[in-house]
């Protein structure tokens, strides 16, 4: 079965709100007890939503074992959906995955079958938790943009970081296709790979500094023999 799910867009986002919402109501959820169960529900939703649309059966749709696999949520085998919630009082700051691992989830999956769920959630005075929107979209369009105009990112792991809520509520999206992104990934993998050789170089010894230097004139000459 071929699925197109930006077609669904909307109905997603209008689905798992609608679901979330009625969850929290009926468990009272607080601010921790909300993080540890928001991505069971969230997959409790789409598991409705999909057999109802396309009656997909459950066992088409696997769950991760744990935070450390991707996706959090795989619909036939080939649609990947990874999960992700902020609350609305500061700008989201989500582990987006690094730059070293996106290569690889897109050779697996395709970069037009990758998906981001995200979201957005407050935090009451009593401390119980209401659902302000639920975004989905494919996952290039939720990565924001740094002063540099590269993929914003965290410097010392790589880490990719969404957009801003504003960005969100206005369904502005820095990278519109996964040609920008992929323009975009290269310039930032190469700007970050500088920019931590610009930060430790002072910290080589004169003889560390001289043979890294030496190496990477060497393998330049090599790079342009090939040219």
């Amino acid at each position: 079965m071929f699925l197109n799910l930006i077609y669904n867009k909307k109905e997603i986002e209008t689905f798992v709100k609608r679901y979330l919402g009625n969850a929290v109501k009926s468990n009272s959820y607080n601010y921790t007890t909300f993080g540890k169960i928001v991505e069971d529900l969230i997959a409790d939703s789409l598991d409705i939503f999909f057999s109802r649309k396309y009656n997909i059966k459950k066992d088409q749709c696997k769950r991760a074992k744990d935070k450390n696999e991707f996706p959090d949520y795989l619909l036939l085998g080939k649609y990947a959906i990874d999960f992700k919630s902020a609350i609305d009082s500061e700008e989201p700051e989500n582990d987006l995955g690094t730059i070293n691992s996106w290569p690889d989830k897109i050779r697996k999956f395709g970069g037009n079958n990758i998906y981001f769920l995200f979201v957005k959630y407050s935090v009451h005075n009593d401390d119980t938790v209401s659902i302000c929107e639920v975004y989905f979209d494919n996952f290039y369009k939720f990565i924001g943009k740094s002063k540099l105009n590269t993929l914003k990112y965290r410097e010392k792991d790589g880490n990719l970081r969404p957009k801003t809520w504003i960005c969100f509520s206005k369904n502005i999206n820095e990278w519109e296709t996964l040609e920008e992104f992929i323009s975009a990934f290269e310039i930032t993998k190469s700007t970050r790979a500088r920019r931590l050789v610009e930060k430790h170089f002072k910290d080589m010894t004169p003889e560390d500094k001289d043979e890294f230097i030496n190496e990477i004139l060497k393998r330049r000459k090599n790079d342009e023999s090939y040219t």
